[in-house]
């Protein structure tokens, strides 16, 4: 019985060390990905107000030749 229980401990130990080393070993991957995603949003955000601004340029028919 004590052979069982001492195993069935140590599985357990075994297991909660697997999990937490995935867990400790995959933070830089997910801040990675996380900065990329972020990334993605400020271009994204960036691209909308330089379309914004082109269109407001274009409306003011201002004179585009070179100087």
């Amino acid at each position: 019985m004590v052979n069982g229980f001492s195993s069935a401990v140590l599985v357990l130990a075994g297991a909660l060390c697997a999990m937490g080393g995935y867990w400790l070993g995959g933070w830089r991957h997910r801040l990675q990905l996380r900065l990329e995603m972020e990334a993605e949003d400020i271009d994204s955000h960036q691209r909308v107000l330089d379309t914004i601004e082109s269109l407001a340029d274009a409306d003011r028919n201002r004179d585009e030749r070179p100087n």
